[in-house]
């Protein structure tokens, strides 16, 4: 690798947008794109290379340790590293999952309900790959309890929205919306005697405060006191 990292990410990023990806995942790989090509332009002199790319993810771990980003967002930038990794060495860009670790693992049947959910949603690329993530996670949790999918019930997805909060709350969204699946899943199959509706959970966003308009007679009265005869006026 002896190319500019911008080069690199540009390239790569066409490749990205013709893939068929939705806009909003494209605008996600973007703005990590950026991050990179900031990083290694002010810290490693703007060379796209091994050493500079691992530099780049050492540093991003530090801040994972330091509780700074969450873990889902660490993973999403080594897949994007291995992604420029692979436009280098093969001029295509490698978008499988394969060499994404897989962290939580339930057992087989807990991991044939989380495929079905998955081709339920028709879940796809990146999208896919986060659900996949959040439903191990919480299947390997349901199995630490000693449970079957069958004894699943409303308190378990309770309990682990609470354990997945306080340790974890940069991704906490995306957990909600997993659990929504799961849930849901579960019910219209009879899998689980489930009663919540998890469909309400939503995340909510700060209240916004608009300043009130003028009214038409205060508009009026400014317009009144100002002279359009004069250059300041107009």
């Amino acid at each position: 690798m002896n190319q500019t990292i911008e080069t690199v990410v540009n390239d790569m990023l066409v490749q990205v947008k013709a893939h068929g990806l939705k806009d909003m995942t494209i605008e996600y790989y973007t703005n990590v794109c950026h991050n990179i090509v900031r990083y290694i332009n002010e810290k490693e002199g703007g060379t796209c290379s091994r050493n500079t790319l691992g530099a780049f993810i050492t540093f991003y771990k530090q801040r994972f340790e330091a509780q700074e980003i969450c873990e889902e967002y660490l993973r999403f930038l080594c897949r994007v590293i291995r992604m420029l990794v692979s436009y280098v060495e093969t001029g295509t860009v490698d978008f499988s999952s394969r060499a994404i670790n897989k962290k939580y693992n339930p057992s087989p049947d807990k991991l044939a309900v989380i495929e079905a959910i998955l081709n339920a949603y028709h879940l796809e690329n990146d999208p896919r790959i986060e659900m996949d993530t959040v439903m191990r996670h919480f299947f390997c949790f349901v199995e630490s309890r000693g449970k079957d999918t069958a004894t699943i019930s409303d308190s378990d997805f309770f309990e682990f929205m609470k354990s997945v909060s306080e340790s974890n709350k940069g991704s906490i969204g995306r957990t909600w919306r997993a659990l929504r699946y799961i849930s849901e899943y579960l019910q219209a199959h009879n899998l689980a005697d489930l009663r919540a509706n998890l469909s309400m959970l939503k995340m909510k966003g700060a209240p916004i405060r608009m300043i009130a308009p003028y009214s038409q007679e205060e508009i009026l009265k400014i317009v009144n006191v100002i002279d359009t005869e004069e250059p300041i006026g107009i």
